[in-house]
């Protein structure tokens, strides 16, 4: 578990990275790359430094509208090796820049930002670049729908529920044992191909398609919005774990911005029986409302374990955390911190979710995994130690 804590806190400064990057598109293309080439509309256009480009057209970095910081080749790969037609301006920049070392690049490229308190000028441009590039033209409503329909089905098509698949025996495995919930939860679904665009292009490669549990993503009043995706794999020994032939075995599609994962709605008592039975959806559930909030799913399963009777989400992130806006019956927010090191950036950004519930007027309660277990990660760590 400490490798995805590793990768959870890595992901968050990488991100932020990333759209300070995209957000001073044009300085790295004039001031850093030095590249030489014309404006085309909201394109950047020049022979691709990387390969034996001679002529200027197919090879595109965008500087703005939705696709600002994209860096794409039509003609074949934005990085040769890579197999991508299209990179983010941080990968670009660690090849281009630094011979691929993306240690050596991120270093650079945060020291560059203002992240590093080294340059308080360029933080201040960041920030105010950062501003605009929350501003800039969004995906179109058109673009939104298709892939929200497109991540619902990922979701339901050729899915099977979890029991006795490898979904079972993956989360099994991190000590999670969803049969011993008071009842049968809805989330999880197994897929046994599953498309993944890192391995190559849908409908054409059969390596690209891997076994993989679904969740989905909604909105506080129950819309679709996302999938989110384990790639699975099988050892030799027959042990399901998360697949280790792609970078990131763990990846959402569509904008779950606002939205959070249902893993468990907890119980309730029937009115007219006293007959206990499986909660509501959020959507139908009667105030007050309580909620324990986790990062992923793992930790979300271990809290549910621990307390059947309590509602679980997922927020996927803890950037997301900070924008998730519950509704007025929601009342009081458990979230779950995991054990990243005081000052770090993921810290940082936790405080800033506890800020976000406070601020609309919940109660906040912390859970800190590392006041129950000392050099525990997370909630799973927990769960496992108690096994």
């Amino acid at each position: 578990m400490t490798n995805d804590n590793r990768q959870q806190g890595d992901s968050i400064d990488l991100d932020r990275l990333a759209d300070v990057f995209r957000a001073r598109i044009a300085e790295l293309i004039y001031s850093v790359w030095r590249l030489q080439g014309h404006r085309d509309g909201n394109n950047f256009v020049c022979p691709n430094p990387l390969r034996a480009d001679r002529h200027a057209g197919s090879f595109r970095i965008g500087l703005a509208g939705k696709y600002q910081g994209m860096v794409t080749d039509f003609a074949g790969e934005a990085i040769p090796g890579t197999g991508k037609m299209s990179v983010s301006c941080l990968s670009f920049h660690i090849v281009l820049m630094h011979a691929a070392d993306k240690n050596a690049g991120v270093r650079w490229g945060k020291d560059w930002a203002g992240l590093t308190g080294k340059a308080p000028d360029s933080l201040k441009r960041s920030r105010e670049a950062l501003a605009a590039f929350d501003d800039r033209p969004q995906e179109s409503d058109e673009d939104i729908k298709k892939k929200r329909g497109r991540s619902q089905r990922i979701y339901l098509d050729k899915t099977l529920p979890w029991a006795n698949t490898p979904a079972q025996y993956y989360y099994a495995g991190r000590g999670i044992d969803l049969t011993r919930l008071p009842a049968v939860p809805h989330a999880p679904r197994f897929k046994e191909k599953c498309f993944c665009g890192e391995l190559g292009k849908p409908g054409t490669d059969e390596a690209a398609y891997l076994p993989a549990i679904v969740l989905p993503y909604v909105s506080m009043d129950g819309v679709h919005l996302a999938v989110h995706r384990t790639y699975l794999e099988r050892t030799a020994d027959g042990r399901w774990i998360k697949a280790g032939c792609i970078k990131k075995p763990k990846r959402s599609y569509g904008s779950y911005a606002g939205g959070f994962i249902p893993l468990w709605a907890g119980t309730r008592a029937l009115k007219r029986t006293g007959e206990i039975v499986y909660a509501q959806s959020l959507g139908k559930a009667e105030g007050p409302v309580r909620v324990h909030l986790v990062e992923g799913p793992e930790d979300g399963w271990s809290v549910a374990l621990a307390y059947p009777d309590e509602r679980v989400h997922a927020a996927g992130s803890i950037s997301n955390m900070g924008g998730l806006a519950y509704p007025e019956k929601v009342t009081e927010i458990v979230i779950w911190k995991q054990a990243d090191a005081p000052g770090s950036q993921a810290d940082q950004t936790f405080r800033r979710a506890v800020k976000n519930f406070k601020d609309q007027g919940k109660r906040v309660l912390i859970a800190d995994v590392t006041s129950v277990a000392p050099g525990a990660k997370d909630a799973n760590d927990v769960l496992k130690g108690g096994m």
